[in-house]
C-alpha cells in the first residue's frame, strides 16, 4: 500500500498496555479465577494468531488481485493476476482450517465457557460472519476470475474486493467490519468488570476513532486506485520523475511504446539519457522549478531508442505519491505539428512575396487578403485592397454576360479558369492568367472564400500579340504572309458563296526583283518590295485582301464581283499604276568610280534615281477555278506560268486546259528528280580543232539524258525543263563537277588534256553563286581555272545585261575563259557585243550547214570571221561534216573547227583515243 497510518497501531497499543496493566493488577486481586482460564487463554490466543496470520494473507492477496484486477489487461500482468489468484486460494483453505480448529476448541471447553457466553456469542457472530459473507466473495473472487474482465459485474467486483481490503491487518471479530484481534484477550477477563468496562470504553473510542480513518483511508485509496487507471490509461506517453534525480519512477504503455524502451529500460533512465537539447544541470534546475511552480510545458528534443529525434512538449504537473512530491509528465509529440508549422511558414513566406498575384475573399467577393503580388502588379497597397471588392479592377472591357458567367460558375463551387485584362491603380491595363478557386466549409459544404490565383502575362500578352503578327504578316512589307492570306480567303469565301457573291484571286509576279536583287542589294530590293506593296493597296478597293505570297509574289483577293469584266477593269488600274517608274534613295549604297564598274570584288553598281518595273499576273475566279484558297492559289500560280511565257506585263486566267499541262509539268519534274537520284544524266565529249594544224585544242561537254523509259532525252527538251522547274543549277553543279573529276582523271593519267567548255543557263546568271560554284568544284580537284570555258547564249543578253556582263567580267578575271555560242541566231547587237569579254565566238551550225547553198549565209560567216578577228576573238565553227566546208572555213581565216568530220559527241571513254595523241 503507498498511503500508511501508524496512529493508528499507536493507539491501538495504547488500549492494549491499559488492558495489560488492569489485568495484571486484576490478575492477582479480581474475583475471578484466572487460573482456570489461564490454559484456555493460552490456546485460544496461539489460535487466534495464527488465524490472524492467515488474514493477513488474504488481506494481502485480495490487495493483489485489485491491483492487478483494476490495469487493462497485458501478458505479464495476467501472469501477476494469476499466481495473486493462487495464493489468495491457498490463504482461504488455511483460513478454514483455523476457523474450523477454533471452534472446536470452544466446543471443547463449552463447559468451562458457560459462564462466558460474551466470548462464545461473539466467536459464533464472527465465525457466522466469515462463513456466511467474507468467505463466499473471497470463494467468487477466487472461483470466478472472469469478474476482472467483465465490464458489466467489474464494478460490483471492485465493491466486494474492497469491503475485504478495508480489514486491518489485526481484525478477526467486528460486528460489520472485523476488529483487533488483539481485543481477543479481553474475551479471557470478560468475568473482569473493571477490564470490560475500560475496554467497553476504549471500545467505544476506538470504534469512532477508527471509522474516521477508514473513512480517510477509503478515499485515499478510491483516490490512488482512480490515479493508477488515470496514469496507465493515459493516450499519451506520461511518466512520473523524481524532482532530485530525474528518474523514471513509472511509466505507461504508451510510453513504452513511443521511446521503444521496454518498461523495465524506463525505470533504469532518468530524463538525461533520452533529452538531447539540454544539459543536465539545465534539465535540474527547469525539474526544481516545475516542482516549485507547481508545474510547467516546455518544448525538448527527445532520442529514442531507434535514433530518431523527436520534438516533444512535456506538461508537466506535481503530485505526492508514498509522502514525496513528484513530477507527472504527460509528453505530447509535437514533431509532426513543428514541421507543419515550418512547411506553413515556408508555404505562407513563398505566397507572400512571390512574384504572382494571390488574393482571397469573402462570399460576397470583398478582399481579405492580398500579397506582395497583387500589390506590385494592381499599384494598390494592402490597406488599400483589403475589405475592397475586385470591382475596383474592371476595366470595362468585358460584358456583363462574361461576369455573370463567371459568377455563376465559382457561387456553385466550381473552379473558373480565364484570361481578365484589368486596370492598375494607375490606368493602365494588365492581363491575368487567372484561376478562382472556391472554398468550402466542411461541415454543409457551403462556399465561404474564393482564392484567386494569377500570373502577370502583360507582357507575354503583347509579346504574343507581336509574335502573332509577326507570323501572320510579311515583315518587309506589313501585307499578310501566305497562310494568313490562305486563312482569311476561307473566311471570306465561306461568307461569300453563302451570300452567292463571286470573288478573284490574282497571283502578281513583280517581273525583276532578282535581277535588282543581285545587281544593286537585298536592300534595294527589300526598298522597291515595300514601294511595290504601297502602289497595289492604292489599286484595291475595300473588301479586297492583299499578301505577299512569296520572294518575288504578290496576292490579291478581289471580292464582291458580278463578272468577268470588273476583274478586267482592276487589272487595267494595276497595269496604268505601274506604269510610272518607282523612286528609290539609298545613301548606303555604293557609289562606284569608272574603274571599279568590272571588278569583281566590287558587283554591285550604283543604283539608279528610279527603277521601270513590270509584272506578270496569273488569275483564277471563285467558285469556277477553285472553291477553297488553296485550290484558288493553285490555278493562279499555273495561270501565272502561262503568262511568264508569253513575256512580261501580260497576265492568264486559268483554264482547263492549264491545269492540264500543269499536271503534266509536275510529272516531268518529277521524272527530273527522278532522274538525279538514279544517275541517269551523262556527259558526251565533243572536240574541236586546229584548222591549221588538225591538233585537238579543245572539247564541248554536252548533257545527255538516258531515262529509263524513254532513253536517250535531247537537251534542247530538258534543259527548258530544269530551267522551268528551278531546277537547272543542281545540273549545273553536277555537270561542273563530273567535268572536274575527268579533267583530274586524265591528268593523273598522263593524256594530253585540252580545255572544256560548258554552257551555263541565262536562268543560272540570275541566280547568286554561280562564280563560287564554278571556282569551288575547279579547287576541289586541283584543275587550272584557264582549263574551263563558260559558253553563253545571246538569251542572256536580252535580260539582265548589266548583271550578265559583270558575272563574265568575273570569270574573265578568275582566268576561265568565255565563248559565246550560238552567234548570229539571237539579240546580235553589236553594241552589246562589242562590250562582251568573249574569247571566242562559235559560228552557228545553221550558217556552216547553209554557206554551200546560200550566198548570204556564206556572206555571214565569213563577216563574223572577220569581225571576231578585229575585236580580239577566235571563231570555232560548229556542224562541219564536209571537207568543202572546211576548205572555206579556212580560207575565211577561221581558227577552230567542229562537226561530224572529225568526231561526233562521244562518252569519255572514246575521247581518250584523241587526248593520247602527239
Amino acid at each position: 500500500m503507498i498511503f500508511k497510518n501508524n496512529s493508528i497501531y499507536l493507539i491501538e497499543g495504547l488500549f492494549l498496555i491499559a488492558a495489560v496493566l488492569i489485568a495484571a493488577i486484576l490478575f492477582f486481586t479480581g474475583p475471578i479465577p484466572v487460573k482456570n482460564i489461564t490454559a484456555f487463554n493460552s490456546n485460544l490466543l496461539l489460535k487466534t494468531m495464527e488465524l490472524n496470520k492467515d488474514i493477513r494473507h488474504i488481506k494481502s492477496g485480495v490487495d493483489k488481485v485489485i491491483y492487478y484486477g483494476a490495469l487493462k489487461p497485458s501478458p505479464s500482468q495476467k501472469i501477476h493476476f494469476k499466481q495473486a489468484l493462487n495464493s489468495l486460494e491457498q490463504s482461504l483453505k488455511r483460513t478454514d482450517k483455523q476457523y474450523k480448529e477454533l471452534d472446536g476448541f470452544i466446543k471443547k471447553n463449552s463447559a468451562f465457557l458457560k459462564n462466558n457466553r460474551p466470548i462464545i456469542s461473539y466467536f459464533n457472530k464472527s465465525y457466522f460472519k466469515w462463513k456466511n459473507i467474507s468467505r463466499p466473495i473471497l470463494k467468487i473472487i477466487v472461483k470466478h476470475p472472469k469478474y476482472i474482465s467483465s465490464r458489466i459485474s467489474y464494478k460490483l467486483f471492485l465493491k466486494h474486493a474492497l469491503y475485504l481490503s478495508h480489514l486491518p491487518t489485526a481484525n478477526i471479530i467486528k460486528d460489520t467490519k472485523l476488529y483487533s484481534g488483539r481485543l481477543i484477550n479481553i474475551a479471557i477477563y470478560t468475568t473482569i468488570a473493571g477490564v470490560i468496562i475500560v475496554l467497553l470504553l476504549g471500545i467505544l473510542f476506538f470504534r469512532y476513532f477508527n471509522k474516521n480513518k477508514f473513512i480517510e483511508i477509503e478515499t485515499l485509496l478510491k483516490s490512488e486506485q482512480r490515479f493508477k487507471s488515470f496514469f496507465y490509461n493515459l493516450p499519451l506517453p506520461s511518466f512520473i520523475v523524481d524532482v532530485e534525480s530525474g528518474r523514471f519512477m513509472d511509466a505507461n504503455n504508451i510510453a513504452v511504446k513511443f521511446y521503444g524502451y521496454s518498461k523495465d529500460e524506463l525505470l533504469n533512465m532518468d530524463v538525461d539519457d533520452i533529452n538531447v537539447s539540454h544539459t543536465p544541470q539545465e534539465l535540474k534546475t527547469f525539474r526544481r522549478t516545475a516542482a516549485a511552480e507547481g508545474g510547467r510545458v516546455a518544448v525538448f528534443q527527445h532520442k529514442l531508442k531507434n535514433g530518431e529525434i523527436k520534438i516533444v512538449q512535456p506538461h508537466i504537473t506535481v503530485i505526492t505519491l508514498n509522502d514525496k512530491r513528484c513530477l507527472l509528465v504527460i509528453i505530447l509529440d509535437i514533431t509532426e505539428k513543428i514541421a507543419n508549422e515550418k512547411w506553413m511558414h515556408t508555404l505562407y513566406t513563398a505566397i507572400e512575396n512571390g512574384p504572382d498575384w494571390m488574393m482571397v475573399t469573402d462570399r460576397l467577393g470583398n478582399i481579405e487578403y492580398a500579397n506582395s503580388g497583387a500589390e506590385n502588379i494592381s499599384g494598390y497597397k494592402k490597406e488599400e485592397l483589403i475589405g475592397k471588392n475586385p470591382r475596383i479592377f474592371k476595366s470595362g472591357l468585358y460584358k456583363a454576360e462574361f461576369y455573370k458567367t463567371f459568377w455563376d460558375t465559382i457561387s456553385s463551387g466550381e473552379v473558373f479558369k480565364g484570361i481578365f485584362t484589368n486596370r492598375r491603380k494607375n490606368g493602365e491595363l494588365f492581363t491575368l492568367d487567372a484561376t478562382v478557386v472556391p472554398i468550402k466549409n466542411k461541415e454543409d459544404s457551403k462556399v465561404i472564400n474564393f482564392v484567386s490565383i494569377a500570373k502577370d502575362i502583360t507582357q507575354e500578352k503583347t509579346l504574343g500579340e507581336e509574335l502573332r503578327y509577326i507570323s501572320l504578316h510579311d515583315p518587309l512589307t506589313n501585307l499578310p504572309n501566305r497562310s494568313f492570306f490562305i486563312s482569311r480567303i476561307d473566311g471570306y469565301l465561306g461568307r461569300g458563296e453563302y451570300k452567292g457573291l463571286n470573288a478573284s484571286l490574282a497571283v502578281i509576279d513583280f517581273y525583276k526583283l532578282s535581277y535588282i536583287n543581285n545587281t544593286y542589294g537585298y536592300s534595294v530590293g527589300d526598298k522597291l518590295l515595300q514601294s511595290f506593296s504601297k502602289r497595289l493597296n492604292k489599286v484595291m478597293r475595300d473588301g479586297d485582301i492583299a499578301a505577299r505570297v512569296g520572294d518575288d509574289k504578290f496576292g490579291i483577293l478581289f471580292t464582291d464581283l458580278q463578272n468577268k469584266e470588273d476583274i478586267l477593269r482592276i487589272i487595267d488600274r494595276i497595269k496604268e499604276e505601274f506604269k510610272n517608274p518607282l523612286y528609290i534613295e539609298d545613301e548606303s549604297a555604293p557609289k562606284l568610280e569608272a574603274e571599279d564598274y568590272y571588278s569583281i570584288t566590287n558587283i554591285k553598281e550604283a543604283i539608279p534615281e528610279s527603277f521601270n518595273i513590270s509584272f506578270t499576273m496569273g488569275v483564277s475566279i471563285f467558285p469556277d477555278d477553285g472553291k477553297n484558297a488553296g485550290d484558288l492559289l493553285k490555278s493562279a500560280d499555273i495561270a501565272l506560268s502561262s503568262a511568264k511565257e508569253q513575256g512580261e506585263g501580260e497576265y492568264e486566267f486559268f483554264t482547263a486546259s492549264m491545269n492540264t499541262m500543269a499536271s503534266e509539268f509536275l510529272l516531268m519534274k518529277n521524272s527530273v528528280i527522278n532522274a538525279f537520284k538514279n544517275r541517269e544524266f551523262l556527259i558526251h565529249y565533243q572536240p574541236y580543232f586546229d584548222i591549221k594544224t588538225g591538233k585537238i585544242c579543245g572539247m564541248e561537254a554536252l548533257a545527255r539524258w538516258n531515262n529509263k523509259d524513254a532513253g536517250f532525252i535531247p537537251p534542247v527538251k530538258f534543259i527548258p525543263l530544269l530551267e522551268k522547274t528551278g531546277l537547272i543549277r543542281r545540273f549545273e553543279e553536277f555537270l561542273i563537277d563530273k567535268i572536274c573529276g575527268n579533267l583530274k582523271e586524265w591528268k593523273e593519267k598522263g593524256l594530253n588534256i585540252a580545255p572544256v567548255s560548258m554552257n551555263i543557263s541565262p536562268a543560272s546568271f540570275r541566280k547568286e553563286g554561280l562564280i563560287g560554284m564554278v571556282v569551288s568544284a575547279l579547287d576541289k580537284y586541283g584543275i587550272n581555272l584557264s582549263m574551263l570555258n563558260i559558253e553563253i547564249t545571246e538569251g542572256l543578253f536580252i535580260q539582265n545585261f548589266d548583271y550578265a556582263l559583270k558575272i563574265l567580267n568575273a570569270f574573265k578575271e578568275k582566268g576561265i575563259k568565255i565563248s559565246l555560242d550560238d552567234f548570229g541566231t539571237g539579240y546580235s547587237s553589236l553594241s552589246y557585243i562589242k562590250n562582251i569579254p568573249a574569247d571566242f565566238i562559235k559560228i552557228d551550225i545553221s550558217f556552216i550547214r547553209g554557206m554551200m547553198e546560200n550566198p548570204k549565209d556564206l556572206a555571214i560567216v565569213n563577216t563574223v570571221v572577220v569581225l571576231a578577228s578585229k575585236l580580239g576573238m577566235k571563231t570555232i565553227a560548229e556542224g562541219v561534216e564536209t571537207e568543202e566546208q572546211l576548205e572555206i572555213l579556212n580560207s575565211f581565216g577561221c581558227d577552230m573547227v567542229q562537226g561530224y568530220l572529225f568526231s561526233k559527241p562521244v562518252p569519255e571513254d572514246e575521247l581518250l583515243r584523241f587526248l593520247r595523241e602527239p
